[in-house]
């Protein structure tokens, strides 16, 4: 691939408060007084960021945080510039980033998609066999791209099989739903606004596969090495905010849809397609000896996404994870 279409792939990658204060747990160790500002997008999932901001979450663990709303076409170079030092995206585009020569790391999984990332097509398509020598649309090293080029593999297609059309997640789902395509790769919530189609239909989801889109919390190693104690105090306000949540869903749900600057009654139905984790989650996740853990899935984005020519390397999971922070919040 050359230089400048690497440097689009990285551009259009997306994704993933301000509080300090005395620690009132006794697990909390001391905050450096930097500020972690940390990515999101527009994603049921990042919803928790907020609700730690709101809550207090974050200043009751004495850390510094500021959640920052990205556009698509910043993500990547907001972490590579600094701006922001940790992203809320997924693990599959570990590898893109790193074969960008960008220095960071996986250090926690906030949620899988349980259906927030899917496939929409015209009922032409009645199985993905169907899409062979069509035009598919989709984010070229996005989610979306991992989801469908492992549910095509699952099913005996081959990448030679169809044609990948670069375009952003957001740009496929108002694309198919005014009618300028008929086959492509998003997310929430426009795989909710996809059936305002006549004729169309969601033709897969992450639900159909569970457990292979995991969204991370990516983050810059630099950051990693200087403020350790600070990111693991964001992962207790995250794991605090999740448990909030599934106490308080209305009000939880009103603050999420706000910060995501959407109506309640948008919000809610999106919420289900996203499984929040808390530690005991994130401790199985990151476990090597189960199935589907996060380095089996970075090393396997890696493998489909060198052989689709996005990235250069495929990279293996140790050098795009690192679990240690997760081991001492046991």
């Amino acid at each position: 691939m050359k230089k400048g279409t690497i440097a689009i792939v990285i551009g259009i990658i997306i994704i993933l408060g301000i509080g300090y204060a005395v620690m009132q747990r006794s697990d909390t160790k001391s905050s450096s007084n930097q500020k972690i500002r940390i990515g999101v997008n527009v994603y049921p999932g990042s919803g928790a960021f907020y609700i730690a901001q709101e809550k207090g979450f974050f200043e009751k663990h004495g850390v510094d945080v500021e959640v920052v709303m990205l556009q698509v076409d910043n993500i990547a170079q907001s972490l590579a510039s600094n701006d922001v030092q940790m992203l809320y995206m997924s693990t599959d585009v570990l590898s893109v980033f790193r074969d960008a020569g960008m220095d960071a790391k996986q250090i926690f999984a906030p949620s899988i998609s349980n259906g927030a990332d899917g496939f929409v097509a015209t009922d032409d398509v009645r199985d993905i066999s169907d899409l062979k020598g069509k035009e598919v649309y989709l984010g070229i090293g996005f989610p979306s791209h991992f989801l469908t080029r492992y549910v095509m593999a699952q099913n005996g297609l081959k990448y030679s099989d169809v044609k990948l059309i670069n375009m952003s997640p957001e740009d496929v789902g108002a694309s198919f739903v005014s009618g300028n395509i008929n086959a492509g790769a998003t997310w929430e919530p426009w795989l909710s606004k996809a059936t305002e189609r006549k004729g169309a239909k969601v033709l897969f989801t992450s639900k159909d596969v569970p457990g292979i889109i995991v969204d991370a919390a990516i983050v810059r190693e630099d950051t990693i090495e200087k403020q350790r104690e600070d990111l693991k105090n964001v992962m207790r306000a995250f794991f605090d905010a999740v448990d909030w949540w599934a106490k308080n869903p209305q009000e939880g749900n009103e603050i999420a849809a706000k910060a995501l600057s959407l109506t309640s009654e948008e919000f809610v139905p999106t919420l289900a397609t996203v499984k929040l984790f808390g530690l005991q989650d994130n401790l199985q996740t990151f476990d090597k000896s189960n199935p589907l853990n996060v380095y089996y899935l970075s090393e396997y984005a890696s493998k489909i996404y060198a052989e689709d020519k996005v990235i250069k390397n495929s990279f293996d999971g140790d050098s795009m994870i690192d679990g240690s922070l997760l081991t001492e919040l046991r």
